[in-house]
């Protein structure tokens, strides 16, 4: 079972595939928020990206949260640590639906997750990527407290690595 985390304006909880499916198809089918995120997904796609959110703790041991907005109780993204493969480390990634962007509601998921990868399981660093025409992105990466590495590739694509160190 995923823990489960609350911060003063959010609760990042596990996915319940049934119960969240149609908010996802919501937040995944906007193309305007999924920019950075190869575009919109199907309401099939959105589907299957839920399940799968939800498996992976099941395999991993940890895993990406469904945000909650505790002000209007709406799922408003995700957000957590997933086993970034290519590069063999453990990221954070993120998600938040448009309508909250510019609230600090994505700072406020990420240091949470990042606060739970040192704390439960006992993390040396965790690292995020960002697709280099992302400033939005890159700027909750600072105000996570994560600094700037190095450039990297990504599924043939580049990216942006950043990284914070447990110490």
């Amino acid at each position: 079972m995923t823990d489960v985390i609350e911060t003063p304006r959010l609760i990042l909880r596990p996915f319940h595939p049934v119960d969240d499916v149609a908010d996802f198809q919501r937040i995944y089918g906007d193309p305007v928020t999924m920019e950075h995120m190869n575009g919109a997904k199907t309401p099939e796609a959105a589907r299957i990206s839920v399940e799968r959110k939800a498996a992976k703790w099941q395999t991993q041991g940890y895993g990406l949260w469904c945000v909650i907005h505790k002000a209007d109780g709406q799922a408003i993204g995700h957000c957590g640590l997933d086993l970034l493969e290519p590069l063999g480390e453990v990221e954070c990634a993120y998600l938040i639906d448009r309508p909250y962007w510019g609230q600090g509601l994505a700072t406020e998921a990420v240091r949470a997750s990042i606060a739970y990868g040192f704390s439960r399981l006992g993390l040396d660093h965790v690292i995020a990527i960002s697709e280099p025409e992302n400033p939005a992105s890159m700027a909750v990466m600072a105000k996570a407290g994560m600094h700037r590495a190095d450039a990297v590739t990504v599924w043939g694509r580049p990216f942006i690595r950043w990284v914070i160190n447990a110490a």
